[in-house]
């Protein structure tokens, strides 16, 4: 099966099927992030995952890449109330990787300032959430569309992202 997205557009094409999508990110270009650190009492700040899914660098996230990708795999989140459902039910991983910049932090564990690096974010893949933005994957519309993706795609497929 092959799955396409400009990313212009607000539709994943499946099959015979058009799926509502997007991938809104909170960065310093858009002026969302950093949110006032005493928000919630979080620092707010985004880590890059490496290759081997361990915790990277500090970055400002980006919208899901340009590329021709493969699904690499399915990670069920069978509960809800796990970090507050934002990959409920299910998360489905790609191999698309996206450069990002990589930001300093100060002595507070905040923002600072950019390093003037590009470094590699892994593990973007496809998701239904409590949270209308990502910090770089498809969030597809309703847990019923995520689903049923799930039901139809298999490990291999394509997923070719377009301007």
């Amino acid at each position: 099966m092959k799955m396409t997205w400009a990313r212009s557009e607000p539709y994943l094409y499946v099959a015979t099927s058009r799926i509502k999508c997007w991938s809104k990110v909170r960065n310093e270009g858009n002026g969302l992030r950093p949110r006032n650190p005493l928000y919630k009492g979080v620092t707010d700040v985004v880590y890059s995952i490496k290759e081997d899914g361990s915790k990277g660098w500090p970055i400002m996230p980006r919208p899901f890449p340009m590329g021709n990708w493969k699904i690499t795999g399915f990670k069920e989140h069978p509960d809800p109330t796990e970090d507050n459902g934002y990959l409920y039910p299910i998360f489905i991983m790609t191999n698309a990787v996206n450069p990002v910049p990589e930001w300093e932090l100060d002595g507070d564990g905040l923002y600072l300032r950019p390093t003037g690096k590009i470094v590699l974010d892994y593990y973007n893949g496809l998701h239904f959430s409590s949270s209308d933005w990502t910090q770089g994957c498809l969030r597809i519309d309703t847990e019923d569309n995520v689903r049923w993706l799930w039901s139809v795609l298999s490990i291999g497929d394509d997923f070719v992202v377009t301007a």
